[in-house]
């Protein structure tokens, strides 16, 4: 075999495993997820998917397909990753200021649990 035949196979011969070995390679660059929690609506969505794993979790434990510490442990995971998304939630959405009708609303309340619990007896 001549040495351009063989420079030409070692040449081919990697070409070949760059082609194919490339996928490994693109993966690790690649973020685990395809959202981004940095909008509103993504929030929204990714809360959407966690929720919706909570309920799948707890209908497999209710049936038997998991076992009681990998249920409590996954069930776990996902209620702390409900909660930071809905953190994140009320983040984006803007929390009005108490309107003057709701303070006497919730004064009215107070002063008429307050005489409810004084007619009580204890």
């Amino acid at each position: 075999m001549s040495t351009a035949g063989i420079v030409a196979g070692i040449i081919i011969t990697l070409i070949v495993a760059v082609w194919a070995l490339w996928p490994f390679f693109e993966g690790w660059r690649k973020p685990t997820h395809d959202y981004e929690t940095n909008t509103l609506e993504s929030a929204q969505v990714h809360y959407d998917r966690v929720l919706t794993n909570i309920r799948d979790l707890d209908e497999d434990h209710a049936l038997g397909k998991v076992q009681a510490d990998y249920y409590h442990t996954e069930r776990a995971k996902f209620v702390a990753e409900g909660v930071e998304l809905l953190k994140q939630i009320e983040q984006f959405t803007p929390q009005p200021a108490p309107a003057a009708a709701d303070t006497d609303l919730d004064s009215m309340i107070e002063a008429a649990i307050a005489t409810k619990r004084k007619q009580q007896p204890t």
